[in-house]
């Protein structure tokens, strides 16, 4: 505001309008709002004024439980009742209501949760781990490697060098079978 005393009562306004019974300030009110529209995907918020309508005495966000909402006279327009059965009517006061609905299907007045893609989203990354699973028991699961390079004046006879290697890979892999680690010491490349 290009008013300083105009600013000030703002700045005083959006930290201290109460919300609700026990949170104050526009920060709390926005919190609970966009809480209420992303986990029900509708919120609703009230200005409640005092009893002569002059005075804004705070913000409340009513439960979604106790209200219904139905199209209006045109498709623009929704209408908020509350009580059920024969006893719905719409509020008296929609002036001072403020409802949003978060991606309503076409021809619907109320909005869908987040929350409502969750299972499609759970089978898509249980599938995706799974697969990461599989593939790591298949080939990324390389615990052992192998090599034998004799320096050009070894003794040793190749076949018993072989031979040991086989014995000791073949037990190796029978205890990781049984779910048993073993561990290959090596020195070189």
């Amino acid at each position: 505001a290009a008013d300083p005393r105009a600013q000030q009562l703002l700045s005083r306004f959006a930290a201290e309008v109460p919300v609700g019974a026990s949170s104050r300030g526009l920060a709390a009110f926005a919190s609970q709002y966009l809480d209420s529209l992303l986990c029900y995907g509708n919120a609703v918020g009230e200005m409640v004024l005092d009893q002569n309508r002059e005075e804004l005495l705070g913000l409340y966000l009513p439960p979604l439980s106790h209200l219904s909402f139905t199209p209006g006279e045109s498709p623009l327009e929704a209408v908020i009742c509350t009580g059920e059965g024969q006893n719905r009517r719409p509020l008296p006061c929609p002036e001072l209501i403020l409802f949003t609905a978060l991606h309503p299907a076409p021809g619907q007045v109320t909005g869908q949760s987040l929350l409502c893609g969750l299972p499609a989203i759970s089978r898509v990354l249980l599938q995706i781990y799974s697969a990461i699973g599989k593939n790591f028991e298949r080939m990324g699961n390389l615990r052992y490697a192998v090599t034998y390079h004799p320096t050009p004046g070894d003794s040793t006879d190749a076949a018993v060098v072989a031979g040991e290697i086989s014995r000791e890979w073949s037990a190796a892999m029978q205890a990781a079978a049984a779910g048993e680690i073993r561990d290959f010491v090596a020195v070189g490349d």
